[in-house]
């Protein structure tokens, strides 16, 4: 999960924790967390805006920077893993498949 917090401070450019937690989906509570593992981590730094010294930003750390360069490379490798796994199937097979998860997922 920090890893994709990472992802999403250095995507998006003057975020701040209520940004981060409606971009994925976690709770206000949970960002708090794991923004301070971070932090204590130095993975990425606090900043304020000029004329605004409530709010505080988000932005990576050189150390945060490479994780985010090393997770990123992960999920090439898994997009490509993935790609090869699909190539085996046909595409009539792909839309059973599509169609069965459709499925589960509105049961679910």
């Amino acid at each position: 999960m920090m890893c994709h917090v990472i992802d999403c401070i250095e995507r998006n450019p003057l975020i701040n924790g209520i940004g981060i937690s409606q971009k994925m989906n976690i709770t206000k509570g949970g960002i708090s967390k794991i923004s301070s593992r971070l932090l204590k981590k130095k993975l990425i730094q606090i900043y304020r805006r000029e004329g605004n010294k409530k709010e505080i930003f988000y932005s990576l750390t050189p150390l945060g920077r490479e994780v985010f360069l090393v997770h990123e490379k992960l999920h090439e490798k898994l997009y490509q893993k993935a790609d090869l796994f699909l190539d085996g199937f046909t595409d009539e097979e792909l839309k059973k498949i599509i169609e069965f998860i459709s499925g589960l997922s509105e049961i679910i």
